[in-house]
């Protein structure tokens, strides 16, 4: 196998800066088709967290329980029992086919509509003397903020691996996207803790900490492939509700943020809509730079009439 296909890293940092550099270089439209990129390290770089800031949100995303607080994880695709598995195959046939790990099905994908599934596909193994070769599959892959998840998360199961397998020396990874891209301010599929709320207690807020309200929507201001409008529309629901209205802080009572705030529903609905029928386009662009926005100034407003 040619050694030098394989690129020397002394750390995880060097990773996803090569990945960056590699579709900077290379992208068409801001993404790029079939990104590859293969890199070898010493095993001992799996002994500890490497990607400090983003750790706890890996081992998140390994949970076979996914939290509240993700969208999806893929540790619930994997199971309990996929990182056993691997671990007993490669001990049973070192050089094996089936030491892999498929996140989902076809079943998963028919009929997903714009739900979301997972983008990390596959993990395959093999070893090979004293090297541990690890292959995925991304069916779209962020290579600044995501990828350093995806990167702990292998480092995750690659230390259960090591933990059993104890002769190896060396790592050597192929990590593998249809569509790579680089977008810093994409959000990581967190669900913001607004809408985890439920809409009595963001009545609660507006009517006694308006402060705390403006705070968590701010949180909100982050590009995502998955948009949550549930809290906006509590909101909205509680600032036109008769019942209630007289409750709430006068911040929330003006026409221009109740105003502010239709338009930010309808472009957000607009947003849900067209990524009902594709993922990628000039228009999804500008409809969401348009909700961001809009999310934006009605925060604004509240804001300034909160602290006049």
């Amino acid at each position: 196998m040619d050694e030098h296909e394989f690129i020397q890293v002394e750390n995880f940092e060097d990773v996803i800066s090569f990945a960056k550099e590699t579709v900077n270089q290379n992208h068409s439209d801001g993404y790029y088709l079939n990104f590859s990129l293969k890199v070898q390290f010493d095993i001992n770089l799996i002994n500890k967290p490497q990607l400090l800031d983003v750790a706890t949100e890996a081992e998140d995303w390994q949970n076979p329980k996914q939290p509240e607080h993700l969208h999806i994880n893929h540790g619930e695709y994997i199971t309990e029992k996929g990182v056993r598995y691997i671990i007993e195959e490669l001990k049973r046939k070192s050089h094996s086919n089936r030491a892999l790990m498929s996140l989902i099905n076809q079943g998963d994908i028919i009929e997903s509509g714009d739900n979301p599934i997972p983008s990390f596909m596959v993990l395959q193994f093999s070893l090979e003397g004293t090297e541990l070769y690890i292959t995925t599959y991304f069916r779209a892959l962020e290579v600044s903020r995501f990828l350093r998840i995806n990167i702990e998360e292998i480092r995750l199961i690659a230390k259960e691996i090591y933990d059993e397998i104890t002769n190896l020396s060396k790592v050597k990874l192929n990590i593998f996207a249809f569509r790579a891209y680089v977008k810093e301010n994409q959000s990581t599929l967190k669900r913001q803790e607004i809408d985890l709320l439920q809409e009595r207690h963001i009545l609660t807020f507006m009517q006694n900490e308006p402060n705390k309200l403006i705070a968590l929507l701010k949180e909100k201001k982050e590009e995502s492939t998955v948009i949550e409008n549930n809290s906006l529309h509590h909101i909205y629901e509680i600032m036109n509700d008769s019942y209630v209205n007289e409750s709430i802080h006068y911040c929330f009572k003006g026409k221009l943020v109740n105003h502010l705030l239709e338009k930010c529903l309808a472009s957000s609905q607009e947003l849900i809509n067209l990524r009902e029928k594709t993922s990628h386009s000039d228009r999804i662009e500008e409809i969401n730079l348009t909700y961001l926005r809009l999310l934006e100034n009605f925060i604004g407003e509240i804001e300034k009439c909160f602290y006049q």
